[in-house]
């Protein structure tokens, strides 16, 4: 099992950036490689879809929980995954938002989870990064990104 997380601070409101990752339907528009969904159920606080992944080996169904402005969990139902689950996580107000992205990752394909391991960091990073261009799209200017970074002094 592979652990991945990716966290980014934006010049965005939090409402703009929840918008973006909450329309899974539209995940093919801006996010690499992703195909189409097929939605299979859908209510107010969740979505249940279908995608094929020629990278993840095939059809995933997966089911996505949404908390209005804080999160969306999600985790595949029925697929090649021995597990395959995540969140996206928002934190701010119409200034700034902090946007995670992470992801828990194992395939049945011992091949496929292998490189997994090695590119499930760029995955979460290329998220990031389609997500953020997205966000920039929707709300029609630059969102300027900065990751704290602590910086220590010796003696």
């Amino acid at each position: 099992m592979y652990s991945f997380s990716k966290t980014e601070n934006m010049d965005i409101p939090l409402q703009a950036a929840y918008q973006v990752a909450s329309d899974i339907e539209k995940y093919h528009e801006f996010v690499y490689g992703m195909k189409p969904v097929d939605v299979l159920t859908k209510g107010n606080n969740y979505i249940t879809v279908t995608f094929n992944s020629r990278l993840l080996g095939g059809k995933v169904q997966m089911t996505a929980q949404f908390k209005k402005d804080k999160s969306i969990h999600f985790i595949q139902d029925n697929g090649p995954f021995k597990e395959l689950s995540g969140h996206w996580i928002f934190d701010g107000d119409e200034e700034g938002v902090s946007v995670t992205f992470s992801a828990v990752m194992n395939h049945k394909n011992f091949i496929i989870n292998k490189t997994l391991r090695v590119l499930g960091s760029r995955l979460c990073e290329q998220a990031i990064k389609d997500f953020k261009k997205r966000a920039e799209k929707v709300i029609q200017q630059p969102a300027i990104s900065f990751q704290r970074k602590q910086i220590t002094e010796d003696g």
